[in-house]
C-alpha cells in the first residue's frame, strides 16, 4: 500500500512541475517576443529563465526515476552527457544519444 501512496504522491508532485515548468515557459516566450520586437537583448532576464526551467527539468528527471523505482524498478545510471537516468546497460543515451563510457571491472577491456 505504501508504494501506491508515493508513487500517487510522486506523479501529484510532477503534474505540479509539468504546470510550474509551462508558466515558466510562457514568461519567457513573453520576454522573448518584446526582446526582438524591441531590439532589446537583457540576457542576464532569458539566463534566469533559461536556469529555472532547467531545475525544473532536473528535478522532473529525479521524480520520475523515484516513481520508477517505487513502482519495482531497478535504480538506473545518470547519462554522462545530459544527466537524464537510462538503463544500467545501455551503451548511447535514450534522450541525447551521447556514448557511455563502459565501466572497468578491475581488468582490461
Amino acid at each position: 500500500m505504501r508504494n501506491f501512496i508515493n508513487i500517487f504522491r510522486l506523479q501529484r508532485h510532477l503534474r505540479y512541475l509539468d504546470r510550474e515548468m509551462g508558466r515558466v515557459f510562457a514568461e519567457l516566450g513573453k520576454q522573448v517576443y518584446g526582446l526582438i520586437q524591441n531590439k532589446d537583448l537583457e540576457r542576464e532576464d532569458l539566463r534566469e529563465k533559461y536556469q529555472e526551467i532547467t531545475s525544473f527539468g532536473e528535478e522532473i528527471d529525479l521524480v520520475l526515476e523515484e516513481i520508477h523505482c517505487e513502482s519495482g524498478g531497478k535504480s538506473r545510471k545518470k547519462c554522462i552527457s545530459c544527466g537524464k537516468h537510462i538503463d544500467e546497460g545501455a551503451r548511447f543515451c535514450s534522450y541525447c544519444g551521447g556514448e557511455q563510457k563502459a565501466k572497468k571491472n578491475g581488468g582490461p577491456e
